[in-house]
């Protein structure tokens, strides 16, 4: 390995390194518009399982509800396409 590219290493590891960290602890974000500071809160534990459930109870409607919906388009097309070609009167189809 060349100088320069142990070089390029060893840079590329600090930069990362001090993306990786927090730069300024002290400092916070604020809204560029009103200037409110932006401070990122977790999720409570509680709010975590919240969270879980209603995706869980989203999840058992949603999956039925999308499978009874194709299910249904599927049908109804069938149907509509069985109806308006196979079923139709062949009037005369051998006699030209």
């Amino acid at each position: 390995m060349t100088t320069e590219t142990a070089n390029a290493i060893a840079s590329l590891a600090k930069s990362t390194n001090r993306w990786l960290t927090k730069q300024d602890p002290g400092r916070t974000e604020r809204c560029s518009q009103c200037g409110s500071p932006l401070t990122p809160s977790r999720a409570t534990p509680l709010e975590t399982i919240g969270n879980v459930l209603c995706f869980a109870v989203m999840l058992a409607v949603a999956i039925p509800l999308l499978y009874f919906g194709t299910e249904f388009v599927r049908h109804t097309f069938e149907l509509s396409f069985h109806e308006a070609f196979w079923l139709q009167p062949l009037e005369r189809w051998n006699q030209e």
